[in-house]
């Protein structure tokens, strides 16, 4: 479950399924990460947009 506010600018929870996470960051073609990279958590854990910054470096 992420925190999303969508167009409503109101939090609500959505459950977002293990595959979806998981295209979201491997074999991408808009950026390619390497083991010396390092990427910012600037997010809430619980928000969104942190997906890629917690999950795009694995």
């Amino acid at each position: 479950m992420i925190y999303t506010s969508g167009s409503t600018g109101k939090p609500k929870g959505v459950m977002i399924p293990h595959m979806a996470v998981v295209r979201l960051v491997h074999n991408t073609d808009y950026v390619s990460i390497g083991p010396d990279d390092c990427i910012a958590q600037a997010s809430n854990a619980s928000f969104d947009a942190a997906t890629f910054e917690i999950w795009g470096p694995c």
